[in-house]
């Protein structure tokens, strides 16, 4: 019997690697060894500066989460990275007296969030400032954005931070920002929709910033960790493609060589 399937090792491999390097990094946060540092996200800073922004003119910071997917797949992750920012950025408000607004175009995190945001105002010693109506379901799609971009120029907007899953109807939202004069920040990990950000938003979260940001602002240590392991992946995935491209130029089948 083949304990080994050809052509399936290099995935053992990786599962390996993986593996090993979780376990070194659980192990140093077990001991309370240092972690490897994130470096500052500008467009992190700049939520501070809108928070700075919405208490001088008075008007809100919109924060909008985008479908906020929870029931499973590939999005749940950056719905929970959103959720993270959403903590850091409602809690800079009650800190500040700065007037927040939660809009979404999805339900499924929508409890969630509320608690998260009523914690803020009670970590701050502000429960009394804490406004339930003020977290807002526009409806679903492009009609709860264009909802949501009406409202924010009748009502007027300092800062907007879009951070999460997000389709080409966020674009609407983007543009009603720039008409309000708004800063706009945002981001997500789609890379297909890293366009839409790159074109109207001031400060961009781009790709994996956003679980960088979620891990700096949470400041817990296993999250920390997982985006180490993978970074260890990658450079172990790119030092290999260097190893390939060297030995294909020098005539080996490095093909040949990678069906373990």
């Amino acid at each position: 019997m083949q304990i080994l399937a050809l052509g399936r090792n290099w995935d053992l491999v990786l599962f390996i690697l993986l593996s090993v390097t979780l376990g070194y990094y659980l192990w140093r946060i077990r001991m309370n060894k240092p972690l490897p540092t994130i470096r500052r996200i500008p467009a992190l800073d700049a939520i501070e500066d809108g928070v700075g922004r919405s208490v001088e003119t008075g008007k809100m910071v919109f924060f909008e989460p985008g479908s906020a997917v929870l029931s499973g797949g590939p999005f749940v992750p950056m719905t929970l990275a959103a959720m993270n920012v959403l903590r850091y950025t409602s809690r800079l408000c009650a800190k500040r007296g700065a007037k927040f607004v939660y809009g979404t175009v999805g339900t499924e995190a929508l409890p969630l969030a509320q608690g998260i945001i009523e914690e803020s105002y009670k970590a701050e010693g502000k429960s009394e400032e804490y406004r339930p109506e003020n977290i807002i379901y526009f409806g679903s799609g492009f009609s709860g954005n264009m909802a949501e971009s009406s409202y924010m120029v009748t009502e007027g907007c300092a800062s907007l931070v879009m951070v999460g899953v997000f389709y080409t109807s966020c674009l609407v939202v983007l543009g009603a920002s720039a008409r309000s004069g708004a800063i706009a920040i945002g981001g997500t990990a789609r890379w297909i929709m890293m366009y839409a950000f790159g074109i109207a938003a001031d400060y961009i979260f781009i790709m994996e910033d956003l679980y960088a940001a979620s891990a700096l602002v949470s400041g817990d240590p296993a999250t920390t960790s997982t985006l180490a392991v993978e970074d260890v992946l990658k450079i172990f995935v790119l030092g290999l493609t260097i190893v390939g491209i060297v030995l294909v130029g020098l005539g080996f089948k490095f093909a040949d060589m990678m069906k373990l």
